[in-house]
């Protein structure tokens, strides 16, 4: 696990909260070694989405997980459109989980989802464990 489960800027991990789409995204890659990849026109695109309004956060060039959830898009794990409308901060189901880590494993066998509701940090922890190769 050393390298894939990271914790906050005050150093706590918080284990109890739920674990963001951004979180997912970033434990799924650094589990399965994979790198992130995007080109310019997939920059060009993300600048292109509309700004949301009313405080509801989105993927943006400046939000740390875009590059994760854009490269786990290109990957085909979700419409352009649901990436489009996806905010990165918010919690990630056991289906998201789970049908996000079988893309990002190329369709290979992944633990099965852990719950309909909301993933912990906790869970996600010993989710991506339970998914690494190593």
């Amino acid at each position: 696990m050393e390298g894939i489960a990271t914790g906050y800027d005050d150093f706590s991990f918080k284990p109890a909260q739920p674990a963001s789409h951004a979180d997912v995204a970033k434990y799924l890659f650094k589990a399965l070694h994979l790198p992130v990849k995007m080109d310019y026109t997939d920059l060009w695109e993300i600048m292109r989405w509309p700004v949301k309004i009313h405080n509801t956060q989105h993927c943006t060039p400046d939000h740390w997980g875009t590059y994760y959830l854009m490269t786990l898009y290109n990957m085909g794990a979700f419409s352009k459109q649901a990436l489009a409308d996806l905010n990165p901060d918010a919690p990630t189901s056991g289906e998201e989980l789970a049908a996000w880590a079988k893309v990002a494993a190329g369709n290979k066998p992944v633990p099965p989802a852990l719950k309909a509701g909301p993933v912990t940090r906790a869970e996600l922890a010993q989710f991506v464990y339970d998914l690494s190769p190593n």
